[in-house]
């Protein structure tokens, strides 16, 4: 079963105020021993730790499923009527699941591969006039020339702006927009 760890938290809590419902505060409340404390901190940390490196490990095992499953079905994918049929797309798909693979081993993940680009590490708040979104920027040219040389294909700069804007990388949201 899978928890996340925010709930968990509200969970200590909520089991702590129960234990302790009723009892009244003491004058001097006796100190933890540090060593217990020290003990405690290095169990919470290692406790941390394997989360993140479950959550990494379900990644990498879903997108080398995909990558495997695509290898398998590519000619079944080429006779899907509801899919684009071109066989360079579909190739570029798995060597994109490759590639993808190399840039998560390389950065930790795909997310701080893409922010490695972005000033001081944070999306982009532009302030567009009506009818003046640009297509695509010097900052989707960097990430689309840098992802070609990793080997991803058919990621141009538009298709990168795009991807920037639906992931809330760049906010080119009008001023008086409700989604600003």
């Amino acid at each position: 079963m899978y928890i996340r760890t925010g709930t968990i938290a509200m969970l200590l809590v909520a089991a702590a105020s129960v234990a302790f419902a009723g009892q009244q505060p003491t004058a001097k409340a006796a100190r933890p021993d540090p060593a217990v404390l020290k003990q405690d901190r290095a169990m919470i940390a290692a406790g941390r730790a394997q989360l993140k490196a479950d959550r990494a490990a379900r990644n990498r095992a879903a997108v080398q499923q995909d990558r495997a499953k695509l290898r398998q079905d590519i000619q079944k994918l080429l006779a899907d009527p509801g899919i684009v049929r071109n066989r360079l797309k579909v190739n570029a798909t798995v060597q994109n699941a490759k590639a993808f693979l190399a840039v998560q081993k390389e950065f930790g993940s795909f997310d701080k591969y893409l922010y490695s680009f972005m000033p001081d590490g944070k999306p982009v708040i532009n302030h567009p006039k009506r009818g003046m979104i640009p297509p695509r920027t010097e900052l989707s040219d960097a990430i689309s020339k840098d992802m070609k040389k990793r080997g991803f294909k058919f990621f141009g700069t538009t298709i990168c702006y795009a991807h920037m804007q639906a992931t809330g990388m760049v906010n080119d949201h009008m001023d008086d927009c409700d989604f600003r």
